[in-house]
């Protein structure tokens, strides 16, 4: 597990490195990464497919199977080449993180049984939140994404003013594929999205 003491713990990417910032592998489980800042330094990388990427699918001796459950909590992600955080670890539990300028979407979900409760993705060039056609049965409560597809150079906002950057206009706040079935989503807000608030392809969803 990875833990800091607050957002003023920041975790850099090296310039030219053009990887991941935190890499949880398949055989990893029962993990967390909390209380830190992860800066991507966008402008310094050609790659990189995430700042975080949960990729844990197991537990020991199989049981809980293909369950990573790990905890990622109060974790602030910035300029990110590619996404922010990328899981496909099932039972994956996001908590109280912020995802800002990421260059990809802001948190992208790619398994079943996600958790996303109280996070903020600011500015993302895609989808503030991503469920892939294999991310069913997750549930998101609290959330906000503002201003997908927006952005501009580090240090300065877009603010929706004049000098605004419009990157990318089929950026959504949440994007939900066809077959990202069984969604449950309360109180979850869409500011600004340089297209749709709530694009929702799936079926059987409580929203």
């Amino acid at each position: 597990s990875l833990r800091g003491t607050g957002w003023k713990t920041v975790v850099h990417l090296a310039k030219a490195a053009n990887s991941c910032m935190i890499v949880a592998p398949n055989d990893a489980y029962w993990y967390e990464i909390r209380d830190m800042q992860l800066d991507g330094h966008k402008e310094d990388q050609t790659g990189g497919n995430a700042g975080i990427e949960l990729l844990s699918a197991t537990t020991p001796d199989g049981e809980m199977a293909s369950c990573g459950v790990p905890f990622i909590e109060r974790v602030l992600v910035r300029y990110t080449y590619g996404h922010g955080i990328y899981s496909r670890a099932v039972e994956a539990r996001h908590s109280q993180c912020f995802v800002f300028r990421a260059g990809g979407a802001g948190f992208y979900a790619d398994r079943t049984d996600m958790w996303y409760t109280d996070c903020t993705v600011g500015e993302s060039y895609s989808h503030g939140f991503h469920f892939s056609s294999g991310a069913s049965e997750c549930r998101l409560s609290g959330n906000k994404a503002w201003w997908p597809g927006y952005g501009n150079s580090r240090g300065k906002f877009a603010w929706k003013i004049a000098t605004e950057t419009l990157l990318n206009p089929s950026a959504c706040s949440y994007y939900f594929e066809l077959y990202a079935d069984h969604q449950q989503v309360v109180n979850c807000e869409s500011q600004d999205a340089a297209a749709h608030g709530f694009y929702i392809a799936s079926n059987s969803n409580r929203i």
